[in-house]
């Protein structure tokens, strides 16, 4: 009997163990999530998000896909200059699910009718992914905090 329980709960540490999300994997993702943003291609950056994509602020307000990338991305795209650092924090297992933490810091450059200005933010979250036909997408994003502030550009 006491053979039986240590093989199960080996058993059981296995499956945990071989369905445990690949730290690595997720770290070269946002390394390349970081390369695409500060290359300002919010094309290649947009077909990692699943069409049902959410985003939940700090302030509790979901966003869909489509308001997203129009107050999120479309800035960075007009931008003349994007710079971000995005550091991976966490790597779970939910279900089927990979919750990743992560924790971005960034500045853009640009010009509007008050002139050139940087924009200096920092944000911390959880995004969610799911395999959905066979490739990883973003289903959401929770923001835990997030701070931005503008500057006049020198």
């Amino acid at each position: 009997m006491k053979r039986f329980v240590v093989l199960v709960l080996l058993a059981a540490s296995l499956v945990a163990f071989a369905s445990a999300p690949d730290r690595k994997a997720w770290l070269k993702t946002y390394a390349g999530i970081e390369r695409v943003f500060n290359q300002r291609n919010m094309d290649a950056f947009e077909k990692m998000l699943d069409k049902d994509f959410t985003i939940q602020g700090q302030d509790g307000k979901t966003l869909n896909r489509v308001d997203f990338i129009k107050s999120e991305l479309d800035p960075i795209r007009a931008a003349e200059r994007f710079r971000c650092r995005v550091r991976v924090t966490s790597v779970k297992s939910v279900g089927a699910d990979v919750a990743v933490g992560y924790d971005w810091a960034y500045r853009m450059w640009g010009k509007d009718e008050k002139g050139k200005f940087v924009m200096k933010g920092h944000e911390v979250g959880v995004d969610t992914w799911r395999k959905v036909e066979g490739r990883w997408l973003t289903v959401h994003t929770k923001v835990k905090s997030a701070t931005q502030k503008r500057e006049k550009a020198k």
